[in-house]
């Protein structure tokens, strides 16, 4: 039986202002929510003492089930008055019919990653978000990209070496074993930045790191216990990103290793890895709690989520697999440490093309182009602005239903508009490129705003053999 593909929901939020955060002196604040299709929608949040104090109590894994209800129903308020109506109705239906959902998270407040999203209670029954049968929730920084492949072979999930890493009075033996089932994996104990260093630019490649170590308090966030000293969240940016085109997934096993507070302006470890530089990218996928995590939850996460990576199910898959079964360990007595499961990821997951084949990937957003092209790990990123949509959708609505010349003529309009002005020469180096290799050239189009009602599945990959692929942001309601 085929698997459905997923409902794709987002939620992108941004401020409404320029004034810096600062709940003390100005708790309520306005958000602007993108609905699509260039509409947006204002909703405020009230930081209040209040909701500062329950998002302190909730962190706390013998906090009452009331307190998480308070949390989840706060949020709800908030999401009612931007737009949620459109959305959850859609994700329940999915739910009822066995399909999956998927919810992206995106925004550039940094305030707005304190809050647990995956407590909001949802629908008459008020069950929370995460506890719906595959429904996932991903956290993406905006304007951010995934460091490309390199010298790693694209089924890394089945191939690459993992790395577990590990300091302190920590459960290594059993997390090793967990993963030692899966497929290969090697050991690196008391765990220090050197050695972290070392054992990253080796060979065979690791393309799956396991940090397991405790988070002890540092400011206003936690740092990893390594056994050379306390490691902060920019400083772990600074050890992993140099090695981001090879390690393709990160899985921070410690206490709040994304977990954030309202008032944290550096981010935690698993945000700022997903959020890389502007240099090198980040990384492709980061798995870590949001809460204080039990010894007994890490390693029931760690065999459900190397197994389920190891069977092909991918990394959304291997978390949900991870929840599942933490939940089930919730429901025998156990930690309710499937609450606190985060994944940072863009969603792009599946863009790895395979067998070295050439990607040319192209965001199109509202005023500007952002294209990356990925061919044996080399990467360029461009800016360029994008002419108005109006005549290119009338031309769209005209072609509906027309003869295969009209919609061939379309698809070559749709490439002139995209690659006939400054991003002309990226496209013409990429296809000879493929004409060199004699590989294919994949083109691979995010389309935003207005631009997602563009057919660019008609799009001419001229002058190379190989395929389109579209992502468009969020699938609106029915």
């Amino acid at each position: 039986m085929t698997t459905p593909d997923p409902l794709r929901v987002t939620l992108e939020f941004g401020r409404g202002d320029a004034q810096p955060f600062q709940p003390k002196d100005r708790p309520r604040v306005e958000y602007v929510l993108r609905l699509g299709e260039g509409r947006y929608r204002a909703a405020a949040m009230t930081w209040d003492d209040e909701l500062l104090q329950l998002l302190r109590v909730v962190r706390d894994p013998r906090a009452a089930a009331e307190v998480t209800a308070r949390v989840g129903h706060r949020l709800r308020r908030f999401l009612e008055a931007a737009g949620w109506d459109r959305h959850e109705p859609a994700i329940l239906a999915a739910v009822r019919q066995g399909r999956p959902a998927r919810v992206a998270f995106i925004s550039d407040a940094e305030e707005l990653y304190a809050p647990p999203w995956e407590l909001l209670a949802v629908g008459a029954t008020g069950e929370r978000l995460c506890e719906l049968p595959d429904v996932l929730v991903r956290y993406q920084w905006p304007e951010t990209w995934t460091a490309p492949l390199q010298g790693v072979d694209w089924r890394w999930r089945r191939t690459g070496r993992a790395l577990l890493a590990w300091a302190g009075a920590v459960p290594h033996a059993e997390q090793l074993a967990a993963m030692q089932e899966a497929g290969p994996t090697i050991e690196l104990a008391e765990v220090t930045r050197p050695a972290l260093l070392e054992a990253l630019e080796a060979d065979p490649p690791v393309t799956i790191l396991q940090l397991l170590c405790h988070g002890v308090p540092s400011g206003d966030g936690v740092s990893l216990a390594f056994a050379d000293g306390p490691v902060d969240a920019h400083a772990l940016r600074q050890l992993l990103i140099p090695a981001a085109s090879r390690l393709r997934l990160v899985v921070l096993s410690a206490c709040e290793g994304g977990g954030e507070t309202a008032t944290n302006r550096m981010g935690s470890h698993a945000q700022l890895l997903h959020r890389g530089t502007a240099a090198e990218g980040g990384i492709q996928a980061v798995v870590s709690s949001r809460f204080p995590l039990s010894w007994s939850g890490s390693v029931v996460k760690t065999r459900a989520l190397h197994r389920a990576l190891r069977q092909g199910q991918g990394v959304e898959g291997g978390v949900l697999a991870a929840r599942a079964a933490l939940m089930e360990a919730a429901r025998a007595g156990g930690p309710p440490d499937h609450l606190s499961l985060l994944l940072h990821s863009r969603g792009d997951e599946t863009l790895d093309a395979p067998d070295g084949d050439g990607l040319l990937r192209v965001r199109v957003a509202e005023g500007h182009v952002l294209a990356v092209w990925t061919a044996s790990g080399r990467v360029q990123r461009l800016q360029a602005p994008f002419a108005p949509v109006g005549p290119i959708l009338e031309d769209a609505t005209r072609a509906e239903g027309e003869d295969p010349l009209v919609t061939a003529l379309l698809g070559e309009a749709l490439h002139d508009r995209l690659f006939g002005g400054e991003l002309r020469g990226l496209h013409d180096e990429a296809v000879a490129w493929a004409a060199r290799t004699g590989r294919a050239l994949r083109l691979h189009v995010e389309p935003a705003g207005p631009w997602a009602a563009l057919p660019w599945e008609l799009l001419a990959n001229r002058g190379a053999h190989g395929v389109v692929s579209v992502a468009r942001p969020e699938e609106p309601a029915p």
